[in-house]
């Protein structure tokens, strides 16, 4: 049987960026198409419309239907070295991109997502718009990514992970841990010290980490910060216990962010301090994200943690191959689960 064609309103749709009242269209297409989606309309203010990186949304609005499409990135400030000196780019996740089912068609040929991409593309895809578009994405979206916008495997989105058994929450030594409600002021200072210790990375700073933590919709996770014995703020991290946990299995404890700053001593001593974190509420395990080969991986690797193969790829497209290419993040980006929209 052949494929019924559009309808001819959404065969003349607009294809454009967000505009203000868009917002209940994106939603209730979104979960016309993720019906299972939890996500409530604050969580979406904060992802999209609260950014401090900026917006990116393209969409498509059909005549008598209203939104139709969409394609959105999470843009995210990253600090990258120079021949000059360092430099910030955006490097943008892909996220929530559909068509509803009137105009389903587009994912599978040439026709509305595509459209939708193209002009996404088009308005964001340059050195000085998102240097980067990357994500995780299912085995569905993937091939759907490799043809539109050329995504290619960057690295395995593995995990390095131990057992909570026998671990304490105490550090060793003089250092001193805090839980935190919200970030210190030092923060800034924190990732001043750290930033040349990285290739490529997101900017941790206080405003960073108050939007991606602070002020996030839902389950707050543990914000925690690690002091020396001279009072200065060495490492600064966040845990998300029994992360998408499920009856019978191990509870994990994924720890979601991480800044350290690699010349001080005591940050070698926090993955044992993390296990005990996760022991002591119960959880079996704890799961470390690392680029594969970064000195946390190895590090980890290196005082027993083992690999954890989790099936998924970072995979990406690059807009400025010549100063961002793909072989330079297989080797120097710096990033976390709280890098992607996992947590």
């Amino acid at each position: 049987m052949s494929e019924p064609e559009l309808e001819p309103s959404i065969a003349t749709t607009e294809i454009r960026a967000y505009a203000d009242g868009d917002a209940s269209g994106i939603l209730a297409g979104f979960r016309r198409v993720f019906p299972d989606s939890v996500r409530t309309d604050a969580a979406w203010r904060w992802q999209f419309l609260d950014n401090p990186a900026g917006l990116r949304i393209v969409v498509a609005d059909a005549p008598g239907y209203g939104i139709v499409g969409q394609f959105a990135g999470i843009p995210r400030r990253v600090s990258i070295a120079g021949p000059g000196g360092r430099e910030t780019r955006t490097f943008t996740e892909m996220v929530d991109s559909f068509t509803t089912p009137e105009a389903r068609r587009g994912l599978r040929r040439p026709g509305l997502f595509a459209r939708i991409v193209n002009r996404y593309v088009a308005r964001f895809g340059h050195p000085d718009g998102d240097t980067l578009m990357y994500g995780l994405p299912n085995g569905e979206a993937l091939p759907i990514g490799q043809r539109l916008l050329g995504y290619t495997s960057i690295v395995p989105f593995d995990a390095l992970t131990a057992s909570t058994e026998g671990a304490t929450a105490t550090p060793k030594g003089d250092a001193v841990l805090e839980e935190r409600t919200e970030w210190p002021t030092d923060v800034d200072a924190l990732w001043a010290r750290c930033v040349d210790q990285h290739d490529a990375s997101v900017v941790r700073d206080r405003r960073y980490l108050a939007w991606r933590w602070d002020a996030r919709s839902g389950r707050s996770p543990r914000r925690f910060v690690l002091r020396g014995a001279d009072g200065v703020l060495v490492a600064l991290f966040v845990l998300s216990h029994a992360w998408n946990h499920r009856p019978n299995d191990p509870k994990v404890t994924l720890v979601a962010e991480w800044s350290a700053d690699r010349t001080r001593p005591e940050c070698l001593l926090l993955p044992e301090v993390i296990r005990g974190l996760a022991r002591a509420v119960g959880d079996d395990r704890v799961r470390f994200h690392f680029r594969p080969g970064s000195p946390e991986w190895r590090h980890l690797a290196e005082v027993g943690w083992v690999v954890e193969p989790m099936g998924r790829v970072v995979v990406g497209g690059t807009y400025d191959a010549r100063r961002v290419s793909l072989e330079r993040l297989r080797e120097g980006w710096t990033y976390t689960p709280g890098d992607f929209d996992i947590v």
